[in-house]
């Protein structure tokens, strides 16, 4: 297979080195979906959408790609973890290539294809005519590879514009006299197929706009799987106008919820939506790693950090409805900083009654896991004062006030502290090495006193430690580490002041920044590209209307796809 492998990798070396210039819609015309052309595009005062990089498959958005489509059931596709930028490994910059990519997207499609021609888990090769045919097998092994580049590259043939199909790069591997000839026809279809799945057009997502810069049908079908999917649409997708807005409308709710009334269910791989984005937004993803004192912390470990994310991943999933299913209605987007209910494991929920390390009866749960903080006196509601959000807020040893402050403005308010000055690292090592018995309100006053910090401290401090009341790990506590009691008095940026959690989230919750910030992650993520002040214009209007301070998940999310940042591109420059 020597020989192969060598001119695999020279296609694709050849295939990424076409792919470091900008692609898109550019020059041709128009290039429309099926069923009537192009529609015009609801538009939301004079914006202009911002231009997104070539943009390339994410590691998870590859792994579900292959294993929807091919059924594949290699355990592990072992490739590269993915940058970051604004929390999300969706946004283009993100996501580089590098020769380790290169390696492993080789050897992953060996693989696939080994694994096609033996198993055949998804029934590929069932429909494939006999490539192996004396006289016709050639002509059969060029269809079974166009068929299967279709598939991959989620374009028709006939739909690439100017660049032009780029299947004969392919199909060429399979001649006899070719530069394979000395391989057998099943080794020259295999090596073809190996190619179609190396290509660039498999690992980047190519999208197609007119002068205008409105995408193709093909282009939003693509945007809107990966978004609510995290892989390659489907045939009913491909095969929707969704230049027409009633049938994007219909597509967006086909793949999120299926049934009706109180049968109604999540489609299984809108899921991974449900999942893919509170991780980033919210971190939750981070609780993975999260290390405690064992000492400190003896009933914290990986079991209760899954817990953890669970909650606050079902609690977040609770807030889209799940459509006209009455248990589940849409909530304001508002609620998800002040509502009384949840899932828990019992382990949790011992965490969510113990009050300074005693466990009274506090009857918050049902047999089912279901919290209703109303039952009892309770410290705790909405997302703020779930131990998911305390812990990854937290450290090894205490509790992080800093880290929390932050963490608010950034997640819930979009408001980043300015850059930490260039001693920041010095001060921080300080803090954390300083074993005084005082508290961490006491700590932190110290810290302000130098004027280079307390430009970004007096934004952050307040907030952390109004959430003092809830250890490393998310205890409820009425006296802190050192054993001093708690002051859990605090300030918003505004001057709005609070005493706890309770009322910290209620401030949140009522701040005008919630649900414009909220919306700027779910473009962000959207879009694969981080939203400027050039958006903030775009960034209200979808606020609006998506329903303003009643907006719904939803709601949010709707107006996101419908929205001219997710439905448009900038079109070339000359």
């Amino acid at each position: 297979m020597f020989p192969i492998r060598r001119t695999m990798v020279t296609l694709l070396a050849l295939g990424f080195g076409a792919c470091t210039g900008q692609i898109g819609g550019g020059g041709g015309g128009t290039i429309g979906g099926p069923g009537g052309g192009n529609q015009p595009v609801p538009t939301i005062g004079a914006y202009t959408a911002g231009t997104v990089p070539l943009k390339r498959l994410t590691r998870t958005e590859y792994e579900n790609t292959v294993r929807d489509w091919l059924g594949s059931q290699l355990p592990s596709f072992d490739l590269p973890p993915d940058g970051r930028e604004g929390g999300f490994d969706t946004v283009a910059e993100a996501l580089q290539v590098s020769d380790i990519h290169l390696i492993a997207y080789q050897r992953i499609a060996e693989a696939l294809v080994d694994e096609m021609f033996t198993t055949d888990p998804a029934g590929i090769k069932k429909s494939w005519c006999d490539y192996s045919a004396p006289g016709a097998g050639e002509a059969c092994a060029k269809t079974i590879v166009g068929d299967f580049a279709t598939r991959a590259w989620r374009r028709p043939m006939d739909k690439w514009g100017a660049m032009g199909s780029g299947i004969s790069t392919y199909t060429d591997l399979l001649s006899a006299t070719g530069p394979l000839a000395a391989q057998t026809p099943e080794d020259r279809l295999k090596a073809a197929l190996q190619g179609v799945l190396m290509s660039p057009r498999f690992i980047y997502r190519f999208e197609f706009a007119d002068n205008s810069g409105q995408l193709d049908t093909t282009s939003v079908a693509s945007r809107l799987s990966y978004l609510l999917w995290s892989s390659a649409p489907d045939a009913d997708l491909l095969a929707a106008n969704l230049l027409d807005q009633k049938v994007l409308e219909q597509q967006f709710q086909r793949m999120q919820v299926q049934g009706s009334g109180a049968s109604a269910t999540y489609v299984p791989k809108f899921q991974r939506f449900l999942t893919r984005f509170p991780d980033m937004w919210l971190e939750l993803e981070q609780l993975a790693d999260t290390r405690r004192d064992a000492t400190l912390f003896p009933g914290f470990g990986a079991e209760m950090a899954r817990d953890m994310r669970a909650e606050t991943l079902d609690y977040f999933s609770k807030f889209f409805g799940l459509g006209d299913n009455p248990r589940y209605p849409r909530r304001p987007l508002t609620d998800l900083l002040t509502a009384t209910f949840g899932t828990v494991t019992p382990q949790l929920a011992a965490y969510y009654c113990t009050v300074d390390g005693t466990l009274p009866p506090c009857g918050i749960t049902a047999a089912s896991g279901e919290v209703d903080l109303t039952k009892a006196a309770s410290p705790r509601a909405g997302l703020l004062t779930q131990a998911s959000i305390m812990t990854l807020t937290g450290a090894t040893t205490r509790t992080a006030p800093v880290r929390r402050g932050r963490w608010v403005l950034e997640k819930l308010l979009c408001l980043a502290p300015p850059p930490a000055p260039p001693d920041a690292a010095a001060q921080i090592a300080k803090t954390q090495n300083d074993t005084r018995m005082i508290s961490q309100r006491q700590r932190l006053a110290e810290h302000r006193v130098n004027a280079s910090c307390a430009a970004c401290h007096n934004l952050m401090d307040p907030i952390g430690l109004g959430l003092e009341n809830y250890d490393a790990v998310g205890r409820f506590r009425t006296r802190d580490e050192s054993g001093m009691a708690i002051d859990s008095s605090g300030a918003l940026p505004d001057g709005r002041t609070f005493q706890g959690a309770k009322e910290l989230s209620g401030l949140v919750a009522a701040d005008p920044q919630l649900t414009s910030c909220v919306m700027r992650h779910l473009a962000t993520n959207a879009t694969g590209r981080l939203m400027t002040p050039n958006d903030e214009k775009l960034v209200a209007a979808m606020v609006t209307r998506a329903g303003g301070k009643n907006m719904t998940l939803q709601d949010a999310l709707r107006t996101v796809v419908l929205s001219e940042a997710f439905r448009r591109r900038t079109p070339e420059g000359p």
